[in-house]
């Protein structure tokens, strides 16, 4: 069975510390009438009207002890797995093709890998976004596009676009194809949590006809004529099975929108919940619809949590760029396989971030209480504070609300979490504690006592140089940084990256958290020079993760500038070398850290400077293997 949920809203204000619900902005069920009228009024607003011009196009210049012998795909969140290229488990390496719309199946041995099937695929050219491995069953998605941050407030991108879902079964390595499930919508996410996989996608309607951004009152007339013709199926997002078109793949009759004027615009967007049954043999859509926006998703085993901001940003290479005020709205959705149940909303001031690919680490839940870290910007008459950290919990008393337990900084604890002009960069929840860096000249930790939801408080700071994008828990008492190594600069500009220092090779930050009030740096390496890059710090899936006793071992992919000459000058980017696996084992008893060897694969296709981000590895008993586009080379750890 398939559930489709669709999402977005949110007004109001909040006071910290004390529980507020004045920030209510609950969703309601509308009736079928109602939807269809309120799209149609969208789509009026949007089509019905001359001068309307097209949206301007930007130019894009916690670790545990692993219970098998082998790592899988890194988590956020326990139990709640993603979708990758990259899957395995202890005899085989699945791989969704760089370059062609394949899956390829290796057999996994003792140093090295061997293809034994590969299964090609009818995207219709669509590229394979991410697999998840549910026991021999292997599902493969499409319908992600790197680049559709750079489209979101433009409608018409959205419209035309489908969501495939492959069900592969896995014998001794050879694939075969069970199922195709084809849905409107744009996928923008997924999840799995035990055998129920949930996806996220974004439709808009396309009526046949519609002239886009209409200049003559004989083509507005037209639009006109066609949106009043239009019924409520015309609408909603369909979908098919093994080539058999089945009808809507939502129910209007159980449908949610918000309660507010102001969201009622010219968006026409369903933002869509679907959640599969692996285990049943024919996967059959029903849903429930919202129609507005969510831009990111945080799920824990038990909850769902959609946010979004309706303020206008722009985008440049995943880099949001948003204006001095903005709000963000979150809905909340309670779990329990294909039941999907929604419990309330809020509002709170600023924004998930500038990093699009880091918004969901900004979000965390934890015994029933959200934690959510924003960035307000610069705001005059407020504390100089670029971070907001607020704590919400479902209110018992009054039903769709989600209070506000506690705000930080506030008047009885103003310290700010951040300085002036920092941005937020790796952020991460782990149990009672939250960690926040924000960076401009040097790396502040911030260590933030959660253990009260009334009352969280800064507990400690480590000033170090450089940043971390990612942020990763090793044991009880130790925490992985990686980023980027800094040097001020002491220039007349003092610009430097915009940021008060040049960013220079990446950086390995092992921090000994054993003691709040006093973290400490136990051990650093910077690898390479100016330009070197790593995938974890654009995706955390990238981070390989296999802990053996007391003992994790570690690899990282890394794209290596360096022209082995000394540079004075630190706004200097260095030549690009190869791409390399590097890898290292954290002793968690000693908070020391081995470095091996860095794998460095013979000269090939796969080895360019524009790779990097989509390489990943596996380590499987004591063999790693480095996957680079769709070739492994695997060594013995």
């Amino acid at each position: 069975m398939i559930v489709m949920l669709s999402s977005c809203g949110g007004g109001g204000n909040q006071q910290p510390l004390t529980p507020d619900n004045s920030n209510k902005t609950p969703l309601r069920k509308v009736t079928n009438t109602e939807l269809a009228a309120l799209i149609r009024t969208a789509l009026l607003k949007r089509y019905g009207e001359t001068g309307i011009q097209p949206p301007a196009v930007l130019a894009v210049d916690p670790a545990v002890e692993d219970a098998d012998n082998f790592s899988s795909t890194n988590l956020q969140v326990a139990a709640v797995d993603e979708a990758d290229r990259l899957k395995n488990d202890t005899d085989y390496l699945y791989v969704a093709s760089a370059s062609t719309s394949s899956v390829k199946a290796y057999k996994a041995d003792s140093g090295q890998s061997t293809l034994i099937s590969e299964l090609t695929l009818d995207t219709n050219g669509a590229p394979i976004g991410g697999l998840y491995l549910d026991g021999g069953q292997l599902i493969a998605l499409t319908g992600t596009d790197a680049n559709y941050w750079d489209r979101w407030f433009d409608e018409q991108y959205w419209q035309q676009r489908s969501t495939q879902v492959f069900f592969l079964n896995s014998v001794m390595g050879q694939l075969a194809q069970q199922h195709k499930l084809l849905l409107d919508g744009q996928l923008i996410s997924s999840r799995k949590v035990g055998s129920t996989l949930y996806l996220f996608t974004r439709y808009t309607p396309a009526l046949p006809g519609l002239v886009d951004y209409p200049q003559t009152d004989a083509e507005v007339a037209t639009n006109k004529a066609i949106i009043e013709a239009s019924v409520l199926s015309d609408y909603l997002p369909s979908y098919s099975l093994d080539g058999s078109a089945r009808g809507n793949a939502i129910n209007p009759a159980d449908c949610f929108t918000t309660q507010y004027s102001k969201q009622q615009s010219s968006n026409t967007s369903l933002i869509s919940v679907i959640a599969i049954d692996l285990a049943t043999d024919t996967p059959v859509p029903m849903g429930k619809c919202f129609l507005g926006d969510a831009e990111s998703v945080y799920m824990s085993p038990e909850s769902l949590y959609l946010a979004t901001t309706k303020t206008y940003y722009e985008n440049v290479s995943d880099v949001a760029l948003y204006p001095a005020t903005v709000t963000t709205d979150i809905h909340k959705f309670s779990l329990k396989g294909t039941a999907i149940s929604y419990r309330g909303s809020a509002e709170v001031d600023g924004h998930l971030g500038w990093r699009q690919s880091q918004k969901a680490f900004r979000m965390d839940e934890s015994k029933g209480v959200f934690r959510i870290i924003t960035y307000l910007g610069d705001q005059p008459g407020t504390v100089a504070s670029p971070a907001r950290l607020t704590l919400l919990q479902e209110d018992r008393t009054t039903p769709d609300t989600l209070s506000i337990l506690s705000q930080l900084p506030n008047a009885a604890r103003p310290a700010p979490l951040g300085k002036p002009g920092e941005q937020i960069y790796g952020s991460r929840f782990i149990g009672d504690k939250g960690y926040l860096v924000t960076f401009r000249v040097t790396d502040p930790l911030y260590i933030i006592d959660l253990s009260d939801p009334s009352d969280p408080f800064i507990a400690g700071e480590l000033e170090i140089d450089g940043y971390s994008d990612y942020l990763h828990p090793v044991g009880d008492n130790l925490l992985l940084g990686i980023g980027k190594d800094a040097v001020a600069d002491n220039s007349n500009s003092g610009s430097g990256d915009g940021r008060g220092a040049w960013y220079q090779g990446v950086k390995v930050s092992l921090i000994d958290i054993s003691d709040p009030q006093n973290p400490v740096e136990k051990e650093k390496m910077i690898i390479g020079k100016r330009g070197t890059e790593t995938a974890v710090s654009r995706n955390h899936r990238a981070f390989t993760q296999l802990r053996q006793g007391t003992q994790l071992k570690v690899a990282i992919p890394v794209s290596l500038h360096d022209n082995d000459q000394p540079s004075a000058n630190p706004s200097e980017f260095h030549a690009w070398k190869y791409n390399e696996l590097y890898r290292f084992s954290v002793d968690i008893d000693t908070a020391s850290i081995t470095i091996l060897p860095a794998i460095i694969p013979a000269p090939n296709p796969e080895n360019s400077a524009n790779n990097w981000p989509d390489e990943r590895s596996a380590i499987i008993g004591d063999t790693v293997h480095y996957l680079q586009g769709d070739r492994f080379t695997s060594v013995t750890w």
